[in-house]
């Protein structure tokens, strides 16, 4: 496969502002190969430690925050007067998703259970692909950035061809806050068929994905052949309704904001304007007057308020739109403005323009426009305004602009969006989650959930109670036995001792010794063999026989010599192997077999608890107290 060369046009003036390679063969499996990797000692680290990198990740981001903002003003057009302001909003959102993300990343407690610990875990997912848009890249970035690595994953960026540089100034970034290898990578691409390989590669995780509705749906099918979890935050063509009693001037300020700003080039920009009848006349002179101030111009002179779209193809079918509703009925109202009439001639400039009297005949009411267009439409009622907000295969954010709030809100439970607004628009909230109905997408940034998100759960239920559990090779770590066993037994075996009724931590190393140690020392006990052990021992050690016990774990063989047996005592050891999971074997002298032919027996249940008397600690599978089932 050749690596393609990706190239930026300035949608200023429409020439070549960068060129990067693309991903290569060998990089699309190198890539999450080395995240995979990092993942395996990311995760461990603790949330304190991922905390203090990320907070200086930030730090740094804000010292370069000038430089950072003249290169998205270059790259995607948007004036310099705004897009420092887009990574202090980016900054302001790490640093909440920061204040909640120990609450958020504990563990939660089940309800309460006698003799039961009960709770769920996050559990990190692990390598995580982040397919970024261009329009608003370091928000969009930190809506899934922050929350991946406070969780414990690692990340991949594939940033949009339009701002490549955005991912590698970020990447460098978190490398500089101390960051460790591997945790946070990025790849250029322009080509779909490429990209699809990467979503399908098993040791991505967890795929997020902001952009158009065609390239997720694209990116759903590509990862719709494997169990992954897949997030798309995509288009919308989110209504306004205005309703009659509305402070005329203001609602027509903010509602050309949220219309045009950044060129129109937002996923939650308002593309459908609904106005009550009673005031449309009124209304659309107040929007005249605001749309009248607004400058075009370079994105680079401070006073520009509008530049470029992103590309010509955006251009295009944006005056397709206009072209449309025009045809169709619709009027252009856009008032006069030199800056308007005067576009330069470099670049992909589109004229704000406010179109009246439109309708849902018309493409520019349907489908997404994504530049700088005001549509109107008159309704005759609060439920023809609600019914026309729904009418729509998108479901992103909507906006209703009153002065009666309560009505307002009782409006706004009818509207079919992810996230609705009362005399506000465009203005996503950090603790709220922000997520797409319909065609707008599918799962959760910001708040709460979007730390969720980055999770497996896994639900833990112990039981406490005096039960036996099955034993596994703990290596150097401490292991915790919930029983209540003898403590100066459990003393001798380099344990924790603990109060009466609580659980005894014993040293994993101890484990094996202990559990054959015990279990031998209970068998002697229960046929007497400590006096006949003497005994056997000044008269007649030619009747000694071996006792080999093996535990169904991760033990070892283990052997004792047992002097001085009966036919009897040789009975009740072989009822007692019977009844335990461990494995007991006998020899004689001779090395023919003590019980038969070695076997281990099947489990038994649970012996009776007797919560009078001290659970003294024996095999898994196996419950003894100091009556009548002790061994």
């Amino acid at each position: 496969m050749s690596v393609e060369t990706i190239t930026t046009i300035s949608p200023t003036t429409n020439e070549p502002i960068l060129t990067r390679n693309g991903v290569s063969a060998s990089d699309l499996e190198e890539i999450p190969r080395v995240a995979a990797e990092a993942f395996k000692t990311w995760r461990e680290t603790s949330l304190t430690d991922r905390t203090i990198i990320v907070k200086k990740a930030l730090e740094i981001l804000l010292k370069q925050k000038d430089q950072l903002a003249e290169e998205i003003t270059v790259q995607m057009g948007r004036p310099i007067a705004y897009t420092g302001a887009e990574i202090m909003t980016a900054l302001k959102r790490a640093d909440y998703l920061i204040k909640i993300s120990e609450e958020t990343l504990k563990d939660t407690e089940g309800e309460a259970e006698q003799g039961f610990k009960r709770f769920i875990r996050k559990v990190p997912l692990g390598p995580v692909l982040v397919i970024f848009a261009w329009n608003y890249p370091y928000l969009i970035l930190v809506n899934s950035l922050i929350p991946a690595l406070l969780a414990g994953n690692t990340v991949i960026l594939k940033p949009s061809p339009q701002t490549p540089t955005i991912a590698e100034h970020v990447t460098k970034i978190f490398t500089e806050a101390g960051l460790p290898a591997g945790v946070l990578q990025y790849f250029h691409c322009g080509s779909p068929v490429i990209m699809e390989s990467l979503v399908r590669n098993p040791k991505i995780s967890l795929i997020c994905f902001t952009g158009s509705v065609a390239g997720g749906l694209a990116v759903q099918k590509a990862a719709s052949d494997r169990i992954v979890n897949v997030g798309l935050e995509l288009g919308g063509k989110d209504p306004a309704y205005v309703r009659g009693d509305v402070d005329l001037d203001w609602a027509a300020a903010e509602i050309v904001d949220g219309s045009i700003f950044n060129s129109g080039q937002s996923c939650c920009a308002l593309e459908r304007v609904y106005v009550d009848e009673k005031i449309y006349d009124p209304f659309i002179e107040a929007t005249r007057k605001v749309l009248k101030g607004y400058k075009v111009g370079d994105p680079l002179e401070k006073e520009t308020q509008i530049g470029p779209v992103i590309s010509k193809r955006s251009k295009e079918t944006i005056e397709a739109h206009i072209k449309d509703a025009l045809v169709k009925g619709a009027k252009d109202a856009t008032p006069e403005n030199p800056t308007f009439s005067n576009l330069p001639a470099l670049g992909n400039f589109v004229k704000p323009t406010l179109l009246i009297d439109a309708d849902h005949s018309m493409t520019v009411m349907t489908e997404e426009t994504f530049g700088p267009v005001i549509s109107v439409m008159k309704v005759g009622s609060d439920d023809e305004a609600i019914q026309l907000m729904n009418d729509s295969a998108f479901g992103l954010t909507a906006s209703i602009w009153t002065k009666d709030t309560e009505k307002g809100y009782e409006l706004a439970q009818r509207v079919e969006a992810g996230t609705v607004f009362v005399n506000r628009a465009d203005f996503p909230s950090p603790d709220l989650a922000w997520t797409g109905w319909k065609n707008s997408g599918k799962g959760v940034t910001l708040s709460r959930l979007d730390l969720a998100n980055q999770h497996r759960l896994f639900s833990f239920i112990p039981n406490l109670q005096f039960h036996s559990y099955p034993v596994s090779n703990f290596g150097d770590h401490s292991f915790t036995y919930p029983f209540i066993i003898n403590q100066a037994f459990a003393s001798s075996l380099g344990a924790t001792t603990r109060p009466a009724c609580r659980p005894t931590i014993f040293p994993a190393k101890t484990m094996t010794c202990m559990l054959f140690h015990y279990f031998t020392t209970r068998l002697q006990r229960l046929v007497g063999l400590k006096s006949k052990a003497a005994a056997a021992a000044a008269s007649d050690k030619r009747n000694s026989r071996t006792l080999q016990i093996s535990a169904p774990f991760n033990f070892k063989h283990e052997s004792i010599s047992l002097p001085g047996l009966s036919e009897d005592d040789i009975a009740i050891l072989k009822e007692k192997a019977a009844a335990s999971r461990l494995g007991v074997a006998g020899t004689n002298k001779d090395g023919s077999s003590l019980f038969g032919s070695p076997r281990k027996a099947p489990r038994a249940p649970p012996s009776p608890v007797r919560t009078a008397n001290p659970v003294i600690l024996a095999s898994p599978g196996t419950l003894l107290s100091t009556e009548e089932n002790v061994i």
